[in-house]
């Protein structure tokens, strides 16, 4: 289970199956990034929740992915403050600053017109989830989630 103070709770199925489709979910993101830079370069004012995800060590040997909001892009790199409290890692804190390539990027998102853009993650999150708990994402998000079409 994923916990974080004031943010909601989902458990992320961990089998084979599914940690095949993350690792495809973070190669779309990595292959369309560019899409991403793109939709940062022309906002328009019905671009929503921009944001993209990157990798931090966690003592363990492992990595926790951390949700970079207000991003920007200044033509070399990307820009944007940790959106979520780390709970593995003490590389970042909330509210934090951070400058990267894309070239860590382990997903990106907005939404437009109440549909996800990226967020491939989110879509094995959400799909890979019993109905109940795929109700309660769609009440805490707020926007609809499209299928994993990678």
């Amino acid at each position: 289970m994923i916990q974080r103070d004031s943010h909601p709770d989902y458990v992320r199925i961990g089998n084979e199956e599914t940690d095949k489709l993350m690792q495809r979910a973070i190669q779309k993101a990595q292959a369309t990034c560019p899409q991403f830079i793109e939709v940062l370069q022309h906002p328009k004012p019905e671009y929503q929740t921009l944001s993209f995800k990157m990798p931090f060590s966690v003592h363990s040997g492992g990595r926790e992915h951390i949700w970079i909001v207000k991003p920007s892009w200044d033509g070399k790199q990307l820009s944007g403050t940790v959106g979520n409290d780390p709970v593995d890692t003490t590389e970042v804190q909330l509210g934090q600053i951070i400058h990267a390539s894309t070239d860590p990027i382990t997903d990106w998102m907005y939404v437009e017109n109440n549909i996800l853009h990226g967020g491939y993650t989110i879509r094995v999150l959400y799909h890979t989830n019993p109905p109940q708990t795929q109700k309660a994402m769609n009440k805490d998000l707020g926007f609809k989630i499209p299928e994993i079409d990678f």
